[in-house]
């Protein structure tokens, strides 16, 4: 064998870890350009969920003996909600099944043709459980993607997902500037004539870009090196990507999402403050900035007031402002239906009716008065719908998963003032995963597949590093 061959079968740590990379910017591209919508009859799902059982495959033939055991804790969360919806496709014993909450109007249907001994399983629609069974590839890839990747990639990692939603902001405000029906849109079911950008959805598109908003702020305050950070070409760059952001953000025409983008410019600014106290923008560790602390102060009060001053001016003219005036908000389903949502979720308590069976059992309980010539879907909030659909097991692993959660925020806290770049990732990423489970609380954008993926990125962000480096302790 000689030694060319050699290398190839053997290749160095420096191209193993490219290859990791790559392998991550791939899938990726793979989730934003297919895992956009959030229905399950989309046909570029045929495509996604393949090549994600692939990535996880790869991910799992790398993954050195310490990958996995970094993520052990959300990895097992993950497995346990893929057990939970197995168990809802288990057929039943007719007695045991008709003994559940809320298949009361069943039974008694079943005793009148006579399927008093057939066997079903707990979900009231077991096509649409498999399909939610099945959606759970994509998450998981995710995150054994993600866990194979070396520290050193992490400030790659966000790169390329800061370059993912440029790319939606870009193409959402192409479509506004271009027909309503045009080829810019990436799926047949979409909210025309608004900037959806790589989604099918306003919503979703709107949270996503709040919620990579802090990674924005992350990336060109504590990513880069301090030197370039008063530069004029960096400062130009920092301009034109935050008024993209902004722009998009307002002509998504979401509600929701101008709460949360507002709320995500206030951890910005927040980190912000951290950089400066940190020193960040001094030329070395002995000499601070150009112009003082107290400058800094000054120009970021005449920047708030400009930016109330404009926000006073554009935002009344905004669409998604005007609709919050609108009859179609005193008519908004995810308001008027809430009541009936709750009262399935107690018929059905403890046992849920099934993951993906909301949109089926609706219509058994749908009030004439909601009755319309659209359908409703789903209950455009997700703590409630899980409720509806898992009852208490899924309460459960919903707790756990939030504990999780706050006890990393309480390991991080401590030490955040005298930490480097990757515990302001951790911090940063925990707060992104909060402004998405605020976008839960009114809609549905964590069933989108990339979605589901960011959001697991997140959570890997948030697990590195578990401890101060020795140089933070230092100083």
């Amino acid at each position: 064998m000689n030694r060319r061959t050699t290398a190839s079968i053997h290749p160095s740590r420096a191209q193993f870890d490219r290859r990791r990379l790559t392998m991550f910017i791939a899938f990726v591209v793979v989730v934003c350009a297919m895992g956009g919508g959030a229905r399950d009859d989309l046909q570029s799902l045929l495509f996604l969920r393949p090549a994600a059982v692939g990535f996880g495959a790869w991910a799992l033939l790398v993954a050195a003996p310490g990958d996995l055991k970094s993520v052990r804790t959300p990895l097992a969360l993950l497995l346990a909600l893929l057990a939970l919806i197995a168990a809802q496709l288990v057929p039943l014993p007719s007695a045991l099944w008709h003994a559940l909450p809320g298949r009361e109007g069943i039974t008694r249907r079943d005793a009148l043709v006579g399927l008093g001994e057939l066997w079903r399983p707990l979900s009231l629609s077991p096509s649409k459980t498999w399909n939610s069974l099945v959606s759970l590839v994509v998450p998981l890839a995710a995150l054994l993607v993600a866990a194979t990747q070396p520290a050193g990639h992490r400030i790659r990692m966000v790169e390329t997902i800061l370059i993912a939603a440029t790319v939606s902001a870009v193409l959402g405000l192409a479509q506004v500037l271009g027909p309503s029906d045009g080829p810019l849109y990436l799926y047949s079911i979409t909210n025309q004539d608004t900037a959806v950008g790589l989604f099918a959805n306003r919503n979703h598109h709107a949270a996503f870009l709040a919620a990579t908003f802090p990674l924005l702020g992350w990336y060109f305050l504590f990513a880069v090196r301090s030197e370039l950070l008063l530069s004029r070409p960096w400062v130009a760059g920092v301009a034109v990507s935050v008024g993209l952001w902004v722009v998009v953000e307002a002509m998504t025409g979401s509600r929701a999402g101008l709460v949360l983008f507002a709320l995500a410019m206030g951890i910005v600014f927040f980190l912000f403050l951290a950089a400066v106290r940190q020193g960040r923008f001094a030329h070395d560790r002995h000499k601070l900035i150009p112009f003082s602390l107290a400058r800094v102060r000054i120009g970021l009060g005449l920047g708030v007031v400009a930016a109330m001053a404009v926000t006073v001016w554009i935002v009344p003219s905004l669409p998604a402002y005007q609709r919050f005036g609108a009859d179609e908000y005193a008519v908004d389903m995810r308001f008027t239906a809430a009541p009936t949502v709750f009262r399935m979720a107690l018929d059905a308590f403890p046992a849920g009716i099934g993951f993906g069976a909301f949109e089926h059992v609706f219509k058994a309980y749908e009030p004439d008065a909601l009755l319309k010539a659209s359908y409703f879907n789903q209950a455009h909030d997700d703590f409630l719908q899980l409720a509806v659909e898992a009852g208490l097991p899924g309460l459960i692993l919903l707790g756990l998963a939030t504990v999780f959660l706050l006890r990393r925020l309480r390991v991080l806290l401590p030490w955040l003032r005298r930490s480097g770049p990757d515990a302001w990732l951790a911090a940063t990423s925990l707060a992104s995963l909060g402004l998405l489970a605020l976008a839960s609380a009114t809609d549905y954008p964590l069933r989108a597949p990339s979605m589901m993926a960011f959001a697991i990125f997140l959570v890997a962000f948030s697990l590195s590093p578990s401890q101060p480096q020795q140089s933070d302790k230092r100083r």
